[in-house]
């Protein structure tokens, strides 16, 4: 979407470890999915020189970062893509759920805008790209990769040190995604300008959309015009995998232990 509004430069995952600005676009990899994009790296074009500080350790290593993080190259990698942007600057971030304190101090005029997705339809969306993954599948306490050919392990296992109930041993899968989800979530709420529903942005898209744009000063979009790359899914997946139940009774143990964590958590810790 973003990239279709004139005056804008939309940089797809910054952070991601494929690196956009060293491939040519017969070497990025393009997941089939993303229906309307045939590019990631377009915009990223001519900025070899961004090597200098980037750094493929920032999509599953440090992922949370406070407001007091020293991540000096980080800073300037985030700067040097909003300075060379023609036009407004639009940075679609897949690994910063976490380290939205640390952006919001550290690029205080940018606004924030969290896109969320239902928890279980983000799940069937991940399991598509991983072999298949049984109910009654456990992790072990190995250092396997994730079975849902996602960064599911890789993120619990650099978070688990902050929240200690991403431990993976044991877990299904879908725990981990729950758990991550829940906390994202929160942080998403805590540190956005605006928070949007994948689902409404779906279902409700010219009013989503202009409600957005508003948000964030974005003026002279022709939302009907983009209402037409509106292609999102608009049926519910998630039971196509497992009923209600086993959904609710993973979801309801995963809740019990968050709140069991932040009860000990201080108000100042809180906010």
């Amino acid at each position: 979407m973003f990239k279709s509004i004139q005056g804008v430069t939309c940089y797809y995952e910054p952070l991601n470890e494929a690196a956009w600005f060293l491939l040519d676009k017969t070497t990025a990899p393009l997941d089939q999915t993303h229906i309307g994009v045939d590019d990631y790296r377009a915009e990223y074009e001519g900025m070899e020189d961004l090597a200098q500080w980037f750094d493929p350790g920032w999509a599953h290593q440090r992922l949370y970062m406070d407001e007091t993080a020293h991540a000096p190259k980080l800073e300037r990698y985030i700067t040097e893509l909003i300075t060379r942007a023609k036009g407004r600057a639009v940075l679609q971030f897949n690994h910063v759920d976490f380290r939205l304190p640390w952006l919001r101090a550290h690029f205080p005029d940018a606004h924030i805008l969290h896109l969320y997705r239902h928890p279980r339809e983000q799940w069937m969306s991940i399991l598509g790209k991983g072999a298949h993954i049984g109910l009654d599948y456990r992790i072990g306490s190995g250092l396997e990769q994730s079975p849902d050919g996602f960064y599911t392990l890789e993120w619990a296992r650099d978070l688990r040190s902050v929240f200690p109930m991403l431990e993976p041993a044991g877990r299904h899968p879908y725990e981990l995604h729950y758990l991550l989800w829940r906390l994202s979530y929160s942080f998403g709420q805590a540190y956005s300008d605006k928070s949007v529903c994948y689902e409404e942005l779906v279902l409700d898209f010219e009013n989503t959309l202009a409600d957005i744009c508003k948000t964030i000063g974005l003026n002279d979009v022709d939302i009907a015009q983009l209402a037409k790359l509106n292609q999102g899914k608009r049926r519910m997946n998630w039971p196509e995998y497992a009923d209600d139940a086993w959904y609710v009774g993973l979801e309801a143990r995963c809740d019990r232990e968050l709140e069991a964590f932040f009860s000990h958590v201080s108000p100042s810790e809180k906010t």
